[in-house]
């Protein structure tokens, strides 16, 4: 979820909107697809454990583990760039904390129209780090989240039909 955040972000800053934004239904919705998220679709002969492995399970996950939602990206994404992650080697725990810190920042950068604060994330409720972790790059180069390009051509398409009704 947090690295569907992430893209979305990216997605959003790339588009004619110009601001990193992604919102908690947008992302569940590329994950679990829409027609899972629309209670009309949902059929008399479901039990309550069909509907958990949906919106409710991502959802009630998300918010159990959201404090530490970067800490378990960075583990998935450093397993993903090295193949292999072992606790015990000095190097490997200081790439795991620098690159946690730069997700850190990266998530706390989300912007959202749904909340008050305007942001998706606060400081108080992602697990911060000591003075001496840099975050400044994760696995001694800079993170590369990639946009989600059909997302960014339909946000861009809806944008511009938009204009077309306002402005003939």
């Amino acid at each position: 979820m947090t690295w569907t955040l992430l893209r979305l972000k990216h997605t959003y800053a790339r588009s004619w909107w110009r601001e990193p934004r992604a919102t908690i239904s947008e992302a569940l919705s590329i994950l679990i697809g829409e027609a899972a998220l629309k209670k009309e679709n949902k059929a008399r002969w479901m039990t309550y454990a069909d509907h958990l492995g949906g919106e409710k399970a991502y959802t009630g996950a998300f918010r159990r583990f959201r404090s530490l939602c970067h800490l378990i990206t960075a583990y998935f994404y450093i397993i993903e760039q090295k193949g292999t992650f072992l606790w015990d080697d000095p190097k490997n725990i200081n790439d795991f904390l620098n690159t946690s810190a730069c997700l850190r920042s990266m998530i706390l950068a989300i912007r959202t129209n749904n909340v008050s604060q305007q942001s998706l994330f606060l400081q108080h409720q992602l697990l911060y780090f000591p003075d001496w972790v840099q975050g400044d790059k994760g696995l001694n180069s800079p993170i590369i989240i990639e946009p989600f390009e059909d997302r960014q051509r339909q946000i861009d398409d809806d944008f511009a039909q938009s204009l077309q009704k306002v402005i003939p």
